[in-house]
């Protein structure tokens, strides 16, 4: 079991690295939405960037390059589409400290030099998102990799609730969260280093 408080002495904050444009949305809805909550399913990976427009607003989702089928080992009767789908109904972030996000997060970010990442304290948004509880992954979901020729696992036990998680804390990659967040007043972004205030 994960203790939430523990975890955030360890972690107190989470970073969400979005592309730049989709930032007045965010100032405009106070939330960020997962595709699926804004009704944008997918049957197949997205092999480059997507405009999409909802409420008025439009957004843009990232490519899923990363996302090379042949790298995962699928269990318990997954398939690519669940994955997909499992992916399109969350909310993402990266976990770490005063000093930025976790090295995987880094190497995300060099791959889209149009970014923004925005950094929330992770008490102040469990606390605005009651009820909708987090989910723990041991990996960047989206992009697996083969490591001494062991495929990275996918199936039902990708996503784990805090009472579900058996690992380290430490070994969290990713905190997810289903189909929207509310974003808290504390919430940051920041484009040039320099962090301020989202809204």
């Amino acid at each position: 079991m994960l203790d939430s408080q523990r975890y955030a002495r360890l972690r107190p904050y989470l970073f969400h690295n979005t592309d730049a444009s989709n930032l007045a949305g965010i100032r405009k809805f106070h939330h960020l939405y997962s595709p699926s909550a804004v009704g944008v399913g997918f049957r197949s990976r997205r092999p480059t960037n997507e405009r999409h427009y909802w409420e008025g607003q439009s957004f843009v989702l990232r490519d899923q390059r990363p996302l090379q089928f042949g790298h995962v080992e699928f269990e318990d009767g997954w398939t690519r589409d669940d994955l997909l789908a499992a992916l399109a109904d969350r909310v993402f972030f990266w976990p770490g400290d005063s000093n930025g996000p976790i090295t995987p997060a880094r190497r995300l970010a060099r791959r889209y030099p149009q970014s923004v990442l925005l950094r929330i304290d992770l008490v102040d948004l469990l606390c605005a998102n009651q009820g909708n509880d987090p989910q723990f992954c041991r990996y960047n979901s989206g992009g697996p990799r083969t490591t001494g020729g062991r495929k990275s696992p996918r199936g039902p036990s990708t996503f784990q609730s805090a009472h579900e998680w058996k690992s380290r804390s430490c070994d969290v990659v990713e905190v997810c969260f289903r189909n929207s967040v509310i974003l808290p007043p504390t919430a940051e972004v920041s484009v040039d280093g320099n962090w301020s205030i989202l809204w």
